[in-house]
């Protein structure tokens, strides 16, 4: 077979593996934006006269609806021991207003972080926190 050819393959191959990566991160972000943004919708809809729907839609259009006493909002990835030796991570949306506190958790698979968080978390071993610009 033709050197060339080789190379060719190869080389195609690499740049469809880097584009499928990042789309696949791309996407997780995305995802991860999104489930913050339907729950934090979800708590806000408590504490105002807003339905979720338009928080919601509001906060995918960048759009902020927020109470006067809001004060900030965190998303934390905790790795959780299994006994079947998976690696499960809690994730928990915090919010925090000036007279309460509500959070949002949710267990998901590993591989489904985005890779910056499971590098984070190896490399600390401690959760990892990601403020909102909300």
């Amino acid at each position: 077979m033709n050197p060339l050819v080789i190379i060719a393959v190869v080389v195609s191959g690499v740049i469809l593996f880097r584009y499928v990566i990042k789309t696949t991160e791309k996407q997780t972000r995305e995802d991860e934006e999104k489930w913050a943004n339907r729950q934090f919708a979800r708590i806000l809809a408590k504490r105002t006269t807003q339905s979720e729907q338009i928080l919601f839609e509001s906060l995918e259009r960048g759009k902020k609806i927020l109470p006067p006493d809001f004060k900030n909002a965190v998303l934390q990835y905790e790795l959780q021991p299994s006994a079947q030796g998976q690696k499960r991570i809690l994730k928990t949306l915090i919010v925090s207003f000036a007279d309460a506190e509500s959070s949002v958790q949710k267990t998901m698979e590993w591989l489904d972080l985005p890779a910056e968080i499971r590098n984070e978390i190896l490399n600390t071993g401690q959760p990892v926190q990601r403020g909102f610009s909300w």
